[in-house]
This record gives C-alpha cells, sequence and structure tokens, in this order.
C-alpha cells in the first residue's frame, strides 16, 4: 500500500493525478491506485524551506514516522527539495528504505540521457545548490542570473496561474540556448510545463521518477 505525505495541495495534487493516470494504464477499466494520505499543514513546514534544516527535521522526521504507522509499504513525498531534508534525518533502514526518493540513483541513470553534463530546472535555491550534482555525480551548467530568475518566475507564475503560451516560448528559445543537454526538472510546476512541451533537450523528471518507483 502507497503512503502519500500530503503537502501543497498543488504539488500533491499533481502526483496523485499521474499516480492514478499511471495506474489505470497499467490496470485499465476505472481502476485508480489505492493509496493511504497524511495531510499535512504544508504552512508549517514551507516556511522553513530551503535554509532551516535544524527546525524542519524534526517536523519531517515526525509525520514520515505517524505516516509508516500506517502499514504502507512506500512512501511517497511530493516535494524535491524536501529530500535534502529527508536525506539528514535518521530513520530506521526499515522506514527509509519505503522512500521513493526522487535522486534514486539507479532509476536515474536508466534513462537514456547523456550525463555528462545536465541543468537543473527547479525553485532557485535547487538551480543553485550543488545537492543533485552530487547526488548524479555529474556535472551541472551554471545559468546566468538573468535565466535562473525567469526560470523560478515561471515555476510562481504556473503555480498562481497556470501554464501560459509566453512561458512556453521562452522555455523553447532557453533550450535552444542549450541544445542536447541533459534538462533535469526538479519541480512539480515545471513538471506539468514540460508536459505540454515536445522538447528537444533529453529530460530527466524527478517527480516522475518517484512516480515509477511508488508502481514498481
Amino acid at each position: 500500500m502507497l503512503g502519500i505525505l500530503g503537502l501543497g495541495n498543488y504539488s500533491t495534487l499533481h502526483y496523485i493525478n499521474r499516480i492514478n493516470e499511471e495506474f489505470n494504464k497499467i490496470n485499465g477499466g476505472f481502476s485508480t491506485c489505492p493509496f493511504k494520505m497524511l495531510n499535512v499543514n504544508f504552512n508549517e513546514i514551507n516556511h522553513y524551506l530551503p535554509y532551516k534544516t535544524k527546525e524542519l527535521a524534526p517536523i519531517i522526521e515526525r509525520n514520515i514516522i505517524e505516516l509508516n504507522k500506517l502499514e504502507v509499504t512506500k512512501i511517497l513525498i511530493p516535494n524535491i527539495t524536501l529530500h535534502e531534508t529527508v536525506d539528514q534525518i535518521y530513520l530506521p533502514e526499515s522506514i527509509r528504505n519505503k522512500i521513493t526518493h526522487p535522486l534514486n540513483f539507479e532509476k536515474v541513470r536508466s534513462n537514456d540521457c547523456n550525463f555528462s553534463k545536465f541543468i537543473v530546472l527547479g525553485s532557485l535555491y535547487m538551480m543553485e545548490s550543488n545537492y543533485i550534482a552530487k547526488k548524479l555525480k555529474a556535472e551541472k551548467v551554471s545559468l546566468i542570473k538573468e535565466e535562473l530568475l525567469e526560470i523560478d518566475r515561471i515555476r510562481t507564475s504556473i503555480y498562481s496561474q497556470g501554464v501560459v503560451d509566453e512561458d512556453l516560448n521562452w522555455i523553447r528559445k532557453f533550450m535552444n540556448s542549450y541544445p542536447n543537454v541533459t534538462l533535469v526538472i526538479a519541480c512539480t510546476e515545471l513538471s506539468i510545463l514540460f508536459s505540454k512541451i515536445e522538447s528537444k533537450n533529453p529530460v530527466i523528471d524527478l517527480a516522475e521518477i518517484q512516480i515509477k518507483q511508488s508502481l514498481g
């Protein structure tokens, strides 16, 4: 039984919708994925992200343990940035092994992508951080400040008003500036954007990595 830690409404619903879509593809008919969810007040978490790990860690640890008590076999945490904190929490292996990590090395590397260089597309913090580069053991391409700020603006804009043509056009031009470089999508809002665009670049969507693990 899958267990989902309910966080921000927008991102959690995206994960649930995608899980149900993939589950239905596998099982057909009117199939929807059975799961148990522990819903958390995201406001208690969000103002600690991304820097205040010391304050955030005990909140996340408590909620993961509570979710595990629901007798789940897998645990999905629908927030890419939050996994940097999860990595630093002490959890029994019996619980940690249940977590569908977006940077599960083997799952990511199994994709047919060139990892000699890659770009992170996500929050401003995640794009500037070396967290993903260290996990993937690959070289991250550094973007210029204007690009970082525009991608972060698009990310927050999608949260408030959805995907608009202007943002799709900007992303297409951006990709033309970095031909053949692998794009690592590390934000739910940008996952939604890339579901509406045909990318010329290889794409690794970390949310999709989690979703595949959840159903595998």
